[in-house]
């Protein structure tokens, strides 16, 4: 067994390590709440400064990829966040991933 017979599987622990990496450790209430306010048709932009324009730290300009927004101890530093349809196309990527998996795996017990 070499190591590129587990592709699929590394790189989906790979995509899940991404995700974890880059989500904040929030209660399940908080993403559940996440979920509901996705708005994947919607390009976020970046926050002007933070905590105000004027007196606070300027944000980086957004993308179509990324946006920054205020975080951090009263929402004085500027952090980096993914699009919406960004973390769709994640999930539905990680999903479908792990559907082959399963399907494939069934498909193994039953073929032979």
């Amino acid at each position: 067994m070499t190591f590129f017979s587990h592709k699929p599987l590394f790189g989906c622990l790979v995509l899940f390590a991404v995700f974890m990496a880059l989500y904040p450790a929030s209660s399940s209430a908080d993403v559940i709440d996440d979920v509901k306010n996705l708005r994947p048709f919607e390009i976020k932009r970046s926050m002007l400064g933070c905590p105000v324009p004027i007196v606070g730290k300027s944000c980086p300009e957004s993308s179509p990829l990324y946006y920054f927004g205020c975080c951090g101890d009263l929402d004085s530093q500027c952090c980096f966040r993914l699009q919406d349809w960004v973390w769709i196309l994640i999930i539905v990527l990680i999903l479908s991933v792990v559907a082959s998996l399963i399907v494939n795996f069934i498909r193994c017990l039953f073929c032979y």
